[in-house]
């Protein structure tokens, strides 16, 4: 049996699910999800509070059927965006410090 996950993205502000994907696991769909959530020139970067990641049922590739279940949230767009200012942030930080200590060595 070779079944595949459906996953969609919700829009709070939309109050609506978009179009279902597939993916092979929740770490495939989380890792394409945070992909666009950290891509800059894109919608769920811009908007990360809005957008959410939902595992939403299986599919079997051998017999056709879908099965869904209560959607699940798997993960939000902004906890990527900020741990990705938050790795900034402190990159840095560190940088203004091993340049504060050069100029005290000099």
């Amino acid at each position: 049996m070779h079944q595949e996950s459906i996953y969609s993205i919700f829009d709070a502000k939309a109050n609506a699910f978009h179009t279902p994907f597939f993916s092979t696991n929740h770490s495939t769909a989380i890792r394409s999800f945070e992909q666009a959530a950290l891509d800059e020139g894109h919608e769920f970067n811009r908007h990360s509070e809005d957008y959410s990641l939902w595992f939403i049922g299986q599919f079997d590739a051998e017999s056709g059927e879908l099965s869904s279940n209560v959607p699940v949230s798997i993960a939000n767009a902004r906890d990527f965006v900020h741990a990705e200012e938050e790795r900034a942030a402190r990159s840095i930080a560190a940088t203004r410090a091993v340049m504060d200590n050069t100029v005290y060595l000099k």
